[in-house]
């Protein structure tokens, strides 16, 4: 994984503890306020951690001229299996 920015390692760590618990969207706002974090900083991050992290995001204009970012999952990195069998 490419190095992340503090802000998208804050977003990133908070996404995956919540969705190790809950389904469904997560606003771009909720993540920002859990994580003390502008709602800007939230939303920049969210594109960055769709390429490096394989997080699921869906990004539409609200009504008003608004990004609306809800967070779809964020899946956890792949664990490396050691095979034992061969010896």
């Amino acid at each position: 994984m490419p190095d992340l920015s503090t802000e998208e390692r804050t977003v990133l760590q908070h996404l995956r503890t919540w969705y190790r618990t809950h389904r469904g969207a997560l606003p771009a706002e909720r993540v920002a306020t859990a994580t003390g974090l502008p709602t800007e900083a939230v939303c920049s991050a969210a594109g960055v951690l769709t390429v490096a992290a394989g997080v699921r995001t869906y990004h539409r204009t609200a009504p008003g001229g608004d990004p609306v970012v809800l967070f779809l999952d964020a899946p956890e990195p792949p664990r490396r299996v050691i095979d034992l069998t061969r010896v």
